[in-house]
């Protein structure tokens, strides 16, 4: 049974998306870096953040300040909006479609656990 609070979540992430996300490209490969047969490559609308800032804390003996990591982006992708496309993995692929010269992201970790959004770490491909 859904939490209470699931409603409105979905209302908001869908508002965001609807400003914030662009059309990527997810390429499924397999462990030769080829295409996984297994899982069709989908189209699907995500939030695209590159640069992903590091946001430090005085805790750990740093300013308040912020750092960003050059090659270094993260895809946020709306659960409800996934859908049933393939669960992404580490060393998949990321083309984004929508930006000039439609760069290509290799996916380094994924964070699933989240409630929220499916959030895939990138690097350079």
């Amino acid at each position: 049974m859904p939490a209470p609070f699931h409603a409105l979540r979905d209302s908001a992430i869908a508002a965001v998306d609807a400003v914030m996300a662009e059309d990527v490209r997810l390429l499924f490969l397999n462990a030769q870096g080829r295409a996984d047969t297994s899982r069709v490559a989908a189209t699907v609308k995500g939030v695209l953040r590159v640069g992903a800032a590091d946001v430090r804390t005085p805790t750990n003996g740093k300013a308040w300040d912020a750092r960003i990591a050059a090659g270094e982006a993260a895809l946020y992708l709306s659960r409800v909006a996934y859908g049933t496309a393939p669960a992404l993995r580490k060393g998949d692929k990321v083309k984004a479609l929508e930006r000039a010269g439609e760069p290509l992201f290799e996916v380094m970790r994924i964070d699933d656990r989240r409630h929220d959004r499916i959030v895939a770490h990138l690097g350079e491909a």
